[in-house]
């Protein structure tokens, strides 16, 4: 097991090349039967892709005596005992679609675990400073969630943890200027760019443009909500803006 996880850790980007892609391994070849060693093994394998690849989808299956007829999965975002995140589960083979459906991780309950999320204040989209109609309004009514951001980038971020059951953690732009971060000639990412590439956060909260900043170690997700741009010209000679004629 010790050469897997090394042989993995040396070739990630061959062996794994996309992160979301489901992964089967299968281990043959002299293996131990003592199943309680071999479940720590396969569990500090899956938990090795998960810590340090986050790689998330992946089957465990052994050929041997006690586990021939298991199949091994991690579950990243399920608490055990003590308190911290991440078990085995050990399922049996079926052709049922229920039990297939079962070995995939779908991130729609987080079971309340801290995700490490960068926003930074930004009027009017996300903003501590709430003004007397922002206060009464219902829409930002659960800020304690998000630590009191409102507006746009507030309330997607507060319905997304809402939904997806996660506590948002929020960490600061260091230095408070410059926020959203920009890739220097040097390959250096800053801001909450940079933390999100250097791994620091899960997500930046506070929305941007679509643009290409040349670099693997980001990605946009999903399109939230878009705004319209216009251009802003000089008044008309002919028709002068206020004039109505008949």
């Amino acid at each position: 097991m010790a050469n897997l996880l090394q042989s993995l850790d040396e070739h990630f980007t061959f062996v794994m090349k996309h992160k979301r892609s489901m992964y089967l391994i299968l281990i043959t070849g002299s293996i131990s039967t003592n199943c309680s060693e071999l479940r720590t093994d396969i569990g500090k394998l899956l938990y090795f892709l998960w810590n340090t690849h986050k790689i998330f989808n992946v089957v465990v299956q052994v050929a041997c005596a006690c586990s021939v007829e298991n199949i091994y999965v991690f579950r990243p975002f399920y608490r055990h005992r003590k308190g911290e995140y991440g078990i085995l589960e050990v399922l049996k083979m079926s052709n049922d679609s229920k039990n297939i459906r079962r070995m995939l991780n779908i991130m729609r309950n987080l079971h309340k675990k801290p995700l490490n999320i960068s926003i930074f204040e930004r009027s009017p989209t996300a903003s501590t400073n709430l003004n007397i109609y922002m206060t009464n309004n219902f829409l930002y009514q659960n800020l304690f969630l998000v630590k009191g951001y409102a507006g746009v980038d507030g309330s997607v971020l507060e319905n997304l943890s809402r939904l997806m059951n996660f506590s948002a953690e929020l960490v600061e732009c260091v230095p408070p200027t410059h926020c959203y971060g920009r890739v220097i000639e040097n390959g250096t990412i800053t801001g909450s760019l940079g933390l999100v590439a250097n791994n620091k956060v899960e997500l930046s909260a506070n929305g941007r443009f679509l643009k290409n900043y040349n670099t693997s170690d980001i990605e946009y997700t999903y399109t939230i909500y878009n705004d319209y741009i216009c251009a802003v010209v000089r008044t008309a000679d002919l028709f002068r803006a206020g004039r109505i004629y008949l």
